[in-house]
């Protein structure tokens, strides 16, 4: 199973999952979404079942709707949010975190903005 990096599917990379990380980077070579990448993974995760479906979702702080508190929680937020993303804001005002979903039997099911 391919992971999904938009909800919309509104990306015109093509099916090759590298070019289209690539094309979603600021830098058009990757960097930045390998970056992005590795603050989220260093960040808590929450556990989420649906039905027969466990997923491991990064960075838990993505779910909260609560604003950061100190300023280490508020680089942590800004540090999983792409250049592209910096003038624009979720449903709720609040910065569009990139967020990464893996099941428990280890298949990557989404690495995208929210909404």
């Amino acid at each position: 199973m391919r992971p999904l990096f938009a909800k919309s599917g509104s990306f015109r990379a093509g099916t090759d999952p590298i070019e289209i990380l690539k094309a979603q980077s600021f830098d058009t070579k990757g960097y930045e979404i390998l970056r992005i990448l590795k603050n989220i993974l260093s960040q808590p995760y929450i556990k989420i079942t649906r039905g027969p479906i466990t997923l491991f979702e990064w960075p838990a702080f993505a779910r909260r709707s609560l604003t950061p508190t100190t300023e280490k929680e508020l680089l942590e937020q800004w540090s999983c949010v792409r250049f592209a993303d910096l003038k624009e804001s979720n449903r709720l005002g609040r910065p569009r975190i990139m967020r990464i979903g893996i099941a428990a039997d280890g298949v990557w099911h989404y690495f995208w903005s929210e909404d």
